[in-house]
């Protein structure tokens, strides 16, 4: 199956011919999925032994990293880091002004793949918001960190959306799912959208804009891959 996108108007450029690529229509696998894959290949182990070797190395990861280690393996690269601001170089650790994050990357045998990856271009139909960039004007971090009680840049297209209607609007959701939306509003124009972070956020979030576009029935709803951490 190969690698499905469509192309939006890029509304980060000039350019009225611009577009950028948007990855749609793509499925998931789970670990049973991959499991019960290397089981159909002709592993010499059993599904048990499988999920029970799983287990066991992530288990062994997590131990590593609640000490400090960074994880260095053939498919990625796990590092925590620490994020907020010190106040003077004899300041401590204050999990109420300081967050520890946790970021990922490709190792050599997930990178060694993308230059087999096929893809196939596809008409996207069904008008939608799209967040494009996402940018803390406090601290000028795009696509990565939120600074709680600040404004926040999201740009994009048909990003409009009606405050007076709570089930529209910017959405924060959490790693359990729960969603907080963003009550303080800037400016609500189409490609531009400047909120102020609520003050109550802590930990990693995604970010999703909820809209009725022009003549839809519908609310319809995007929400931006990359996670964002919230900063002092």
């Amino acid at each position: 199956m190969p690698l499905r996108f469509g192309l939006v108007e890029n509304h980060l450029t000039d350019d009225p011919d611009d577009y950028s690529a948007m990855v749609t229509d793509n499925d998931t696998v789970t670990d049973d999925q991959i499991i019960d894959d290397m089981v159909e290949r002709g592993s010499t182990v059993t599904k048990a032994d499988i999920l029970s070797v799983l287990e066991e190395y992530g288990a062994s990861i997590q131990r590593y990293l609640r000490n400090g280690y960074q994880v260095n393996t053939d498919l990625f690269r796990l590092y925590p880091s620490i994020s907020g601001v010190f106040h003077g170089r004899n300041d401590s650790f204050d999990r109420s002004r300081h967050q520890i994050k946790l970021s990922l990357h490709a190792g050599s045998r997930l990178k060694d793949v993308v230059p087999d990856i096929d893809v196939q271009r596809v008409e996207i139909n069904e008008v939608t918001p799209v967040i494009q960039r996402v940018e803390d004007l406090k601290t000028h971090s795009v696509d990565s960190d939120i600074s709680p009680g600040n404004i926040l840049s999201v740009k994009g297209a048909h990003l409009k959306f009606d405050e007076s209607d709570p089930e529209q609007g910017v959405f924060f959701i959490d790693e359990s799912g729960h969603a907080t939306r963003a009550e303080n509003i800037a400016k609500n124009k189409p490609s531009e959208l400047l909120v102020f972070v609520p003050e109550s956020l802590s930990g990693s979030y995604h970010i999703e804009v909820r809209a009725l576009l022009y003549q839809r029935k519908a609310i319809r709803s995007f929400r931006f891959d990359p996670e964002l951490n919230t900063v002092s």
